[in-house]
């Protein structure tokens, strides 16, 4: 059973991990009262317990359900139930006389799993599961998290194979509800909210997609084209070219792909239908469309064989289907830009679009699969295109790769990617483990730890996006960020303080990564080393400054000096300085500021 086999190797690698956080240190904090039993200081036995003290829960979930087994789904569940024990070698002795090859006791092995509520502490029907419980406090000592949903996803397949061998109906419902984040007891029916294992969409999709998509919508032309003849001809032949050129996927044509679709259809909700097809291409591909309310997802040869690690094919199913929950799949961006309807802003702004989209459905992809360091696994092999068998990479190197290619954007002042429908790889590397550590916060600040991460990576989007530049918004331009913070944080210490309204303004106008504050302690004493970094900015860029770069590099710095609603001499003084840096006259300093003040931003 493939169901098995997923389970027996999710459930050592989870099991390795998580005790790789417990340590006599955190033991109190991951296992509670339970920490006093782990006669190692580390508690491994006790892991093993709770993790298999899980499947005694679901099987007697089932039992509460379906009553009772029969003999053949006694022999189904017997050599089943026997196999998944093997991974918990320390409890084999305590439970292998209730469960064999030959048959299994399900009463007695209840029996002595409720006995060890003198350990655990907890009762098997009306509580939360230990297994579970271990993980969520283990989630709050490692930086990315994630045991908490690797856990739950694996004991959802597990759960589903439970009741593919059971006959009672709602079974899976049942085994479905116990596993939910909120615990709820056993009666009652269950929603599509409980089934659905993610986060609210809400939460996961980023803020300036959502407002790129109404902008968007919004526009006369894309409602037109959206409706015409082409449009939809182009969506209704999906599947036919897909039963065409490619492989439907079933439970008998590629079932191990299929296998991971039903794990995800339990992680995303039954609400949204979908088929999967397979089509031979040499390279790590995946699309989805939408036809006639079925969400239809191809996937090419290569990503199939290629995405073999835990959770990396569910990472990009989970990403796909995310396009479908959001809405994204019924506008039709390929044939709005080929229409001729648009103007060239207007496409600039579809595009935007597209790679704010590219960035919500990543967030799917992400919580689907439970795992940063498999998502980005995923990422690394369509990168790369190199396997992981006999080679390997670091998140945080693989990472830092966006700082570099930032940097390099800048220095070339390049403003030639907004044709491009997904935004780089290393920002969307990036963006992900921004938003991912920001989930994981520890405490009641996550939604703000989220808002700060979205603000950042939309920062980060900018950079690819010409249209976002507007002359009247001062600092709008994210590749002169660098330009606007020294500059401002220059100016802004003239007066010998850098007050609130202006730290409040570095803080928007900083390069996204940079810490503000310690680069303002770092500099305080200093003001000299402001100009100098403002100075290696501009010796690194290759390409000379353009007259409206210059304009908005002094909008910006002046932007940070008023924002306290004033314009000393001395903050003029070295705005003029700034300004013979980057080539400009004193006149023309000048003429900026009056230009800046006459809109009424700041008193002389």
């Amino acid at each position: 059973m493939d169901q098995i086999e997923t389970f027996r190797g999710g459930a050592k690698e989870l099991r390795d991990r998580l005790c790789a956080a417990i340590t006599a240190t955190t033991a109190p904090v991951v296992l509670g009262k339970l920490a006093s039993l782990a006669k190692d200081g580390v508690g491994h036995h006790l892991v093993e317990l709770a993790m298999y003290g899980d499947v005694l829960r679901l099987i007697a979930v089932a039992m509460s359900v379906d009553s009772t087994f029969t003999d053949e789904e006694r022999s189904k569940l017997g050599p089943f139930l026997a196999d998944v024990l093997r991974r918990f070698s320390r409890y084999r002795r305590d439970y292998e006389p209730f469960v064999s090859a030959k048959g299994v006791d399900f009463i007695g092995a209840l029996r002595h799993y409720l006995a060890d509520t003198k350990v655990f502490g907890y009762e098997c029907r009306p509580t939360r599961m230990a297994g579970l419980a271990i993980c969520r406090n283990a989630d709050s000592l490692v930086r990315r998290g994630g045991f908490s949903a690797e856990y739950r996803q694996l004991l959802t397949g597990l759960a589903s194979e439970i009741a593919r061998l059971s006959s009672g109906s709602g079974v899976e419902e049942r085994l479905l509800k116990e596993l939910s984040a909120d615990g709820d007891a056993l009666s009652g029916d269950v929603s599509p909210a409980i089934r659905s294992q993610l986060p609210d969409l809400a939460k996961l999709r980023i803020a300036c997609e959502t407002e790129l998509f109404d902008e968007v919508t919004a526009i006369p032309a894309v409602k037109e084209v959206a409706g015409t003849f082409d449009a939809v001809r182009k969506l209704s032949e999906a599947r036919c070219a897909m039963l065409r050129d490619g492989v439907r996927v079933t439970p008998r044509i590629l079932p191990k792909v299929m296998s991971t679709i039903t794990k995800l259809r339990h992680v995303i909700g039954d609400e949204v239908s979908c088929e999967a097809y397979v089509f031979s291409q040499p390279v790590i591909n995946a699309f989805v469309t939408l036809q006639d309310d079925v969400a239809i997802i191809g996937l090419s040869s290569a990503a199939v064989q290629q995405l073999a690690g835990p959770g990396e094919l569910e990472f990009v199913l989970g990403h796909e289907l995310g396009h479908v929950l959001f809405g994204h799949v019924t506008l039709g961006a390929g044939p709005l830009l080929k229409s001729g309807r648009l103007s060239v802003r207007q496409a600039m702004r579809v595009r935007a679009w597209e790679r704010a989209a590219e960035i919500s459905a990543d967030r799917v992809g992400l919580h689907v699969c439970g795992s940063l360091q498999n998502a980005v696994a995923a990422f690394f092999k369509l990168q790369a295109g190199v396997s992981l068998v006999e080679h390997s990479f670091d998140l945080e190197e693989f990472s830092s790769q966006w700082d570099e290619l930032a940097a390099e954007i800048t220095a070339l002042g390049q403003r030639d990617m907004w044709d491009c429908s997904h935004p780089v790889s290393p920002l969307r590397v990036r963006a992900m483990v921004m938003h991912w550590e920001a989930w994981n916060t520890a405490g009641g600040s996550r939604d703000k730890a989220v808002e700060a991460a979205d603000e950042a990576i939309r920062r980060m989007l900018a950079m690819m996006d010409p249209s976002d530049i507007c002359d009247q918004t001062a600092g709008s331009d994210a590749m002169l960020a660098p330009f606007y913070f020294w500059g401002g944080l220059y100016v802004a210490m003239a007066d010998g303080e850098v007050v609130d309204p202006e730290l409040s303004r570095l803080l928007e106008l900083a390069p996204p990564g940079l810490d503000v504050e310690e680069s303002f302690a770092a500099v305080k004493a200093s003001p000299e080393a402001c100009m100098e970094r403002f100075r290696q900015d501009l010796g690194s860029r290759r390409r000379k400054l353009t007259a409206l770069e210059l304009y908005r590099i002094m909008s910006g710095v002046l932007d940070v000096a008023c924002a306290d609603g004033t314009l000393s001499d001395a903050e003029l003084t070295r705005l003029c300085e700034l300004g013979d840096v980057i080539g400009l006259r004193t006149t023309a300093c000048e003429l900026v500021v009056e230009r800046y003040l006459s809109e009424g931003r700041a008193a002389t």
